[in-house]
């Protein structure tokens, strides 16, 4: 029986972790992304998919997953010197992203990869023990979302991933075991262990020190119980942001739903796609919609805050997403701010013509990467909500072409094709288009069909 007196800095119970939270799509051009929260802990994760190997894996046919690992100067409390001043990599550095390696490369079947490599990037922007940890958490889901990336791109035809993996520090603290370290008690326990598991309780590693004096058998045994249960939590936030399929709430063919946007061109690409599965489809044109600032810093949140807002005034399932355009060379740019990126100061419009020269002059004839993101939210009145993401990359087009279609659509040019969405027929972009893909996976998960 562990003993539950308080004696922590933090307050927190012996077997009480940190608040833990994750958000995906937190950056908008990666084939994953997410930012974990663990308490004062912050780490950003994402997830490249590469067409090619290290040497020695080349010409077998299977696949790679690896990581690299770093922090910010002034994510802790005094300034870190950057590594790349000294001209290599700390021993801790190189030891932490070997983990998260060797920690996501044990749920995963590198033989389904197709000869593919997924690079994992962790970085760290706020320190306060557990850094590691909680980029093992954030990294098993933007691994997650770079498969499904590449199985909807048909880079893949099977899921590789074989389990779910999450990691959580222990430690034996002024004589006592706790569950997930802050700095505070980190760098003052006798004993500081951390267990990668995977959600059916199997022990991927452990790494553990005696750092002032050697600990039992029933110690580790009693850390290992703290963080067994101490995970359970972090699991079910992976869960929950990854959630799928009969998990979901559904949309059926009585609902009236609402999809939140004025403007018609792509309401019209809504309602092309969703009619058939839902018994009236109403815009923002038809019914009053409050008037909702979008303060977030993501798609997510930004669709989310306009869905929840319509849905409590309505009374009605609302549909409403959040898309941009970004671009890969402007660090994303425009992105959330897509609408607002070039306002004509006489009518208070969005100028796209203005948009496309300026975005044109930050660019030379190579590197003109960039993608569409569209993120859509389902809202019902009681609050709550369903997530889908839908992506599409492609380049800037050398000069605006095409007069279909709306917004951002005239200079993007997808992948595989060598015409812009604005030369596209509605029908064709659909195909193709990250609404497109949005929506297709709306229906598949959250419509009852």
């Amino acid at each position: 029986m562990i003993k539950k007196t308080i004696c922590r800095p933090s307050g927190r119970k012996l077997d009480e972790p940190r608040k833990f939270t994750i958000e995906i799509d937190y950056l908008p051009v990666p084939e994953g992304s997410c930012i974990v929260k663990s308490g004062n802990t912050h780490v950003v994760c994402t997830a490249t998919v590469e067409k090619f190997l290290p040497v020695w894996l080349r010409g077998q046919g299977n696949g790679w997953v690896t990581a690299e690992y770093g922090m910010l100067p002034r994510c802790a409390d005094t300034r870190i010197a950057r590594e790349a001043s000294a001209g290599k990599q700390s021993s801790r550095t190189q030891e932490i992203q070997r983990l998260i390696g060797r920690s996501l490369r044990a749920v995963i079947d590198m033989d389904k990869l197709n000869g593919y490599q997924i690079k994992i990037d962790c970085d760290v922007i706020r320190a306060d023990g557990g850094t590691r940890t909680a980029a093992i958490c954030g990294s098993y889901v933007v691994l997650q979302k770079a498969v499904e990336y590449m199985m909807e791109k048909h880079f893949i035809q099977e899921n590789p991933i074989t389990g779910q993996i999450a990691a959580i520090s222990c430690g034996i603290f002024r004589g006592l075991p706790i569950v997930d370290l802050d700095y505070n008690e980190d760098s003052n326990a006798d004993t500081d262990i951390n267990f990668v598991m995977t959600s059916d309780n199997k022990i991927v590693e452990i790494q553990g020190t005696a750092e002032k004096k050697p600990f039992s058998k029933q110690e580790l045994d009693n850390l290992l119980d703290l963080g067994t249960k101490g995970l359970q939590p972090i699991f079910e936030e992976q869960k929950r942001v990854l959630k799928r399929g009969s998990n979901r709430r559904k949309l059926t063919l009585t609902d009236e739903v609402i999809i939140a946007t004025g403007n018609m061109g792509k309401f019209e690409e809504f309602k092309d796609i969703i009619s058939k599965y839902v018994k009236t489809c109403l815009s923002a044109n038809d019914v009053e919609l409050p008037d909702v600032e979008e303060t977030e810093n993501s798609f997510e949140g930004n669709a989310k805050l306009k869905a929840l807002a319509a849905a409590k005034k309505t009374g009605k399932p609302v549909i409403a997403d959040d898309s941009g355009f970004c671009v890969k060379k402007l660090n994303g740019a425009p992105g959330i701010y897509s609408k607002r990126y070039a306002i004509d100061e006489t009518t208070g419009e969005m100028n796209y013509p203005v948009a496309y020269k300026k975005i044109m002059a930050q660019l030379g004839k190579n590197n003109r990467q960039a993608c569409f993101v569209c993120c859509i939210v389902v809202a019902w009145p009681d609050g709550h909500t369903e997530t889908v993401t839908g992506r599409v990359n492609g380049l800037v087009a050398i000069e605006p072409k095409g007069d279909k279609g709306f917004g951002y659509d005239p200079i993007f040019i997808p992948s595989g094709y060598d015409v812009t969405f604005a030369e596209m027929d509605l029908a064709e972009k659909q195909k193709v288009s990250h609404r497109g893909l949005a929506i297709r996976k709306m229906i598949a998960e959250i419509f009852e069909n």
